[in-house]
């Protein structure tokens, strides 16, 4: 999925979506005084670093210039926090999903856990609720009690996991973008 666009359907982030990495940062002192290490001087002659490197003093340089390139406070190693769990996000004081002809309506619900959400049926045909956890974000089984609802009908289940994106999909359209919704749990 690496080098999709960055969303899937109705503003459903891709969980693949979020790693960013962040640039080291050097010294610029130090990365002089390390790169004149490598040269000779106008006589042709090494340089003292380039005596030495023979000796076994490059492996000891690399490691210190990836402590200052860590210590400069950015990664060397990937990030995956993903921006939906962002905890300046505007929650939902009664969450609801609403299920129509269209879909699947909000896409992305954010409600602090535990939360009780309610899905209602708009729609004059049934639709199914199931876990959906090829979109990404891992199971959610507590999605399952939804089952099959009827046109009209609603029902309630309630989620309790913090930090936490619960995945779930309409059974008779589980590829369709509009029927795949996400609600996070903060």
């Amino acid at each position: 999925m690496a080098g999709q666009d960055a969303t899937r359907g109705v503003g459903i982030p891709s969980a693949d979506s979020v790693a960013t990495v962040a640039p080291p940062c050097l010294d610029p002192a130090l990365v002089l005084a390390w790169g004149a290490g490598w040269r000779q001087d106008p006589e042709g002659k090494e340089s003292w670093m380039g005596q030495h490197r023979r000796s076994g003093i490059q492996a000891p340089m690399a490691l210190f210039i990836g402590i200052s390139a860590a210590s400069c406070g950015y990664s060397l190693t990937r990030s995956f926090v993903n921006p939906l769990l962002d905890p300046n996000e505007p929650r939902t004081d009664n969450p609801a999903v609403a299920l129509s002809a269209a879909g699947v309506s909000p896409s992305v619900l954010h409600v602090n856990s535990p939360a009780t959400v309610k899905f209602t049926n708009d729609d004059k045909v049934p639709h199914t609720i199931e876990p959906a956890p090829e979109l990404g974000y891992g199971t959610c089984p507590e999605v399952a009690q939804v089952g099959t609802l009827g046109a009209g009908k609603s029902t309630s289940v309630t989620l309790s996991e913090s930090l936490f994106i619960c995945a779930y999909q309409d059974a008779s359209a589980p590829t369709n973008p509009a029927f795949q919704g996400l609600i996070v749990l903060h």
